[in-house]
């Protein structure tokens, strides 16, 4: 049954695959060929964005016995981050950190955790998860991307927690268009930085020019504008 999936999966005939994963998942369910027929339902639940259905599926084969449990929970937390489930997010992505530690998905979860719970304005939690990142620039794109995104994370959670100071110390040297929407992120943060400390009149410069410098994220540019 598996290399009979695998068979359609390798022509692109995914929807002929299907039944014969769900099969292999329904009947085998704690069998590791089911698990991962489990993980192959759960990736093509996600490329049409049924979050909550990739969800499932990406929670069976997350079992601890399962082959293929660091990629099911990685894709587990993504799928709980786009359905807006942030708890249950930042619980895969932590999962994954305590039960993989050596796995190289360890700081981007860190990261991904520390976000969902930002949103669920737990600040200090948050903050303990992107203290590793803080610590460690890099030289290597990837290494240095996460750095970057950490320290957007870590002046959100300041700026929640009102330390305008320690949120601009984070982002003054990273509000560059090189780094393309965090840093027009940073920027943002960092005009709100001097709202919080000085006013509104004091930031107004800084809202316009990510405005004006990041234009092309409309997320962005709209709340700019709305400063």
């Amino acid at each position: 049954l598996y290399a009979l999936a695998w068979l359609h999966l390798e022509a692109g005939r995914a929807e002929t695959a299907r039944p014969v994963l769900v099969r292999l998942a329904t009947e085998f369910t704690r069998h590791p060929l089911g698990l991962d027929a489990a993980f192959r339902l759960g990736e093509q639940e996600f490329a049409a964005r049924r979050w909550k259905e990739a969800a499932a599926r990406f929670q069976v084969a997350a079992a601890p016995e399962s082959p293929v449990s660091e990629a099911a929970l990685y894709q587990l937390g993504w799928s709980e981050r786009n359905a807006g489930n942030h708890a249950a997010a930042a619980q895969a992505f932590q999962t994954l950190q305590q039960r993989f530690s050596k796995s190289p998905l360890v700081p981007e979860c860190g990261l991904r955790a520390a976000e969902a719970l930002l949103v669920l304005e737990k600040e200090d939690e948050a903050l303990r998860l992107l203290q590793p990142l803080l610590e460690n620039p890099g030289e290597q794109r990837e290494t240095r991307a996460l750095y970057i995104q950490a320290c957007v994370a870590a002046a959100e959670a300041h700026l929640l927690k009102g330390e305008p100071d320690r949120a601009r110390a984070l982002v003054d040297s990273i509000a560059l268009p090189t780094h393309g929407y965090y840093g027009g992120r940073a920027l943002m943060l960092r005009a709100g930085a001097l709202e919080m400390k000085d006013g509104p009149r004091a930031a107004l410069a800084e809202y316009q020019r990510a405005a004006n410098l990041f234009g092309r994220f409309k997320e962005l540019a709209a709340e700019a504008h709305y400063h």
